[in-house]
């Protein structure tokens, strides 16, 4: 029976300690919703904080696509 008891608290810790997957999911951090409309329009009211960070997304878009394009082109 105390077997069965670990063996149930063990089971139940991995699963509350575990991480949420929406966590590691790279479509969902805060450096993309800090570029859209929503966030900015609430966090950075000033307009040319919005413009810094909207140019400052378009690069990083911009490195991400060039690293993919450089990544098929060696395929």
């Amino acid at each position: 029976m105390q077997a069965v008891r670990k063996l149930v608290s063990v089971v139940l810790l991995g699963i509350f300690l575990m991480p949420s997957p929406r966590i590691l999911d790279p479509e969902r951090t805060h450096k993309r919703h800090a570029a859209c409309a929503h966030h900015l329009r609430h966090h950075h009211p000033d307009e040319a904080e919005q413009a810094r960070f909207l140019r400052r997304a378009e690069r990083r878009r911009q490195r991400r696509e060039e690293a993919l394009l450089l990544e098929q082109a060696r395929i």
